[in-house]
Protein backbone atom coordinates (compact mmCIF):
# COMPACT_ATOMS: atom_id res chain seq x y z
CA UNK A 1 0.00 0.00 0.00
CA UNK A 2 1.61 2.95 -0.91
CA UNK A 3 0.94 6.58 0.91
CA UNK A 4 0.17 10.06 -0.69
CA UNK A 5 -0.34 12.93 0.58
CA UNK A 6 -2.45 15.28 -1.70
CA UNK A 7 -2.76 17.33 1.25
CA UNK A 8 0.02 19.69 0.37
CA UNK A 9 -0.90 23.15 0.83
CA UNK A 10 1.15 26.05 -0.81
CA UNK A 11 1.67 28.74 2.06
CA UNK A 12 -0.37 31.14 0.45
CA UNK A 13 -2.27 32.08 3.64
CA UNK A 14 -1.58 35.15 5.89
CA UNK A 15 -0.96 38.85 4.88
CA UNK A 16 1.68 40.06 3.19
CA UNK A 17 4.35 43.23 4.54
CA UNK A 18 2.76 45.93 2.67
CA UNK A 19 -0.62 44.44 4.04
CA UNK A 20 -0.05 44.67 7.52
CA UNK A 21 1.87 48.43 6.88
CA UNK A 22 -1.51 49.89 5.47
CA UNK A 23 -3.42 48.32 7.98
CA UNK A 24 -1.16 49.99 10.41
CA UNK A 25 -1.13 53.28 9.46
CA UNK A 26 -4.97 53.36 9.00
CA UNK A 27 -5.40 52.05 12.58
CA UNK A 28 -2.82 55.23 13.77
CA UNK A 29 -4.89 57.61 12.21
CA UNK A 30 -8.26 55.86 13.84
CA UNK A 31 -6.60 56.27 17.28
CA UNK A 32 -5.08 59.47 16.52
CA UNK A 33 -8.49 60.69 15.69
CA UNK A 34 -10.02 59.11 18.50
CA UNK A 35 -7.56 61.27 20.42
CA UNK A 36 -8.47 64.10 19.39
CA UNK A 37 -11.95 63.53 19.54
CA UNK A 38 -11.73 62.56 23.56
CA UNK A 39 -9.34 65.92 23.98
CA UNK A 40 -11.66 68.27 22.63
CA UNK A 41 -14.97 66.38 24.66
CA UNK A 42 -12.71 67.44 28.03
CA UNK A 43 -12.05 70.79 27.06
CA UNK A 44 -15.78 71.61 26.32
CA UNK A 45 -16.63 69.75 29.13
CA UNK A 46 -14.65 71.88 31.24
CA UNK A 47 -15.88 74.95 29.53
CA UNK A 48 -19.06 74.09 30.19
CA UNK A 49 -18.77 73.44 34.26
CA UNK A 50 -16.44 76.61 34.52
CA UNK A 51 -19.43 78.96 32.63
CA UNK A 52 -22.02 77.45 34.51
CA UNK A 53 -20.50 78.14 38.05
CA UNK A 54 -19.44 81.70 36.83
CA UNK A 55 -22.98 82.37 36.14
CA UNK A 56 -24.01 81.19 39.53
CA UNK A 57 -21.39 82.99 41.12
CA UNK A 58 -22.81 86.20 39.60
CA UNK A 59 -26.58 85.54 40.26
CA UNK A 60 -26.07 85.06 44.10
CA UNK A 61 -24.11 88.39 44.35
CA UNK A 62 -26.65 90.31 42.17
CA UNK A 63 -29.22 88.51 44.67
CA UNK A 64 -27.05 89.50 48.07
CA UNK A 65 -27.32 93.06 46.47
CA UNK A 66 -31.58 92.66 45.99
CA UNK A 67 -31.29 91.79 49.83
CA UNK A 68 -29.22 94.48 50.98
CA UNK A 69 -31.43 97.19 49.61
CA UNK A 70 -30.46 100.37 48.43
CA UNK A 71 -28.39 101.97 50.74
CA UNK A 72 -25.96 98.88 50.39
CA UNK A 73 -25.99 99.22 46.44
CA UNK A 74 -25.29 103.08 46.74
CA UNK A 75 -22.70 102.92 48.61
CA UNK A 76 -20.79 100.74 46.56
CA UNK A 77 -17.47 101.59 45.28
CA UNK A 78 -17.06 101.43 41.80
CA UNK A 79 -14.15 99.00 41.25
CA UNK A 80 -13.68 95.95 43.32
CA UNK A 81 -12.19 92.49 43.36
CA UNK A 82 -14.74 90.19 44.95
CA UNK A 83 -13.66 87.19 47.44
CA UNK A 84 -15.14 84.16 46.51
CA UNK A 85 -17.73 82.77 49.03
CA UNK A 86 -16.37 79.31 50.61
CA UNK A 87 -19.48 77.09 49.50
CA UNK A 88 -17.94 77.80 45.95
CA UNK A 89 -14.07 76.96 46.94
CA UNK A 90 -14.02 73.70 45.36
CA UNK A 91 -15.79 74.27 42.17
CA UNK A 92 -14.30 77.81 41.36
CA UNK A 93 -10.66 77.41 41.72
CA UNK A 94 -8.63 79.70 39.75
CA UNK A 95 -11.79 82.13 39.05
CA UNK A 96 -11.60 86.34 40.23
CA UNK A 97 -15.10 87.88 40.75
CA UNK A 98 -14.67 91.67 39.75
CA UNK A 99 -17.80 93.72 39.98
CA UNK A 100 -17.72 97.46 38.34
CA UNK A 101 -20.65 99.82 39.39
CA UNK A 102 -21.62 103.25 37.46
CA UNK A 103 -24.40 105.85 38.19
CA UNK A 104 -26.36 105.79 34.80
CA UNK A 105 -28.73 108.41 35.96
CA UNK A 106 -29.82 110.15 39.37
CA UNK A 107 -31.17 106.88 41.68
CA UNK A 108 -29.84 104.74 39.33
CA UNK A 109 -26.73 102.23 39.12
CA UNK A 110 -25.62 99.49 36.79
CA UNK A 111 -23.70 97.18 38.51
CA UNK A 112 -21.76 94.91 36.74
CA UNK A 113 -20.25 91.15 37.68
CA UNK A 114 -17.39 89.60 35.43
CA UNK A 115 -15.99 86.22 36.37
CA UNK A 116 -12.59 85.46 34.44
CA UNK A 117 -10.56 82.29 34.53
CA UNK A 118 -8.54 79.99 32.49
CA UNK A 119 -9.63 76.49 30.81
CA UNK A 120 -7.19 73.65 31.15
CA UNK A 121 -5.68 74.63 27.78
CA UNK A 122 -4.55 77.90 29.48
CA UNK A 123 -7.13 79.92 27.27
CA UNK A 124 -8.80 83.01 28.94
CA UNK A 125 -12.53 82.96 29.60
CA UNK A 126 -15.15 85.30 30.93
CA UNK A 127 -18.62 85.99 31.47
CA UNK A 128 -20.63 89.30 32.84
CA UNK A 129 -23.36 90.30 34.02
CA UNK A 130 -25.01 93.90 34.33
CA UNK A 131 -27.42 94.77 36.89
CA UNK A 132 -29.39 97.56 37.41
CA UNK A 133 -30.61 99.30 40.51
CA UNK A 134 -32.79 101.88 41.04
CA UNK A 135 -33.75 103.35 44.95
CA UNK A 136 -37.55 102.98 44.58
CA UNK A 137 -36.90 98.88 44.25
CA UNK A 138 -36.91 98.54 40.60
CA UNK A 139 -34.02 96.32 39.36
CA UNK A 140 -33.36 94.25 36.15
CA UNK A 141 -30.00 92.26 35.02
CA UNK A 142 -28.84 90.23 32.26
CA UNK A 143 -25.91 89.30 30.67
CA UNK A 144 -23.53 88.80 27.92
Amino acid sequence: MKYSNHNRSKKTSGFTMAEIAVSATVMLFVITGMLGAVTSGVQMLDSSKRTIVASNLITHHVNDLRLAGWDTVSTLPANRTLTLPARFSSVADGMTLQRTVVEEDTDLYRVTFTVTWNGITGRAYSRSDDALFAKNGLSASYGY
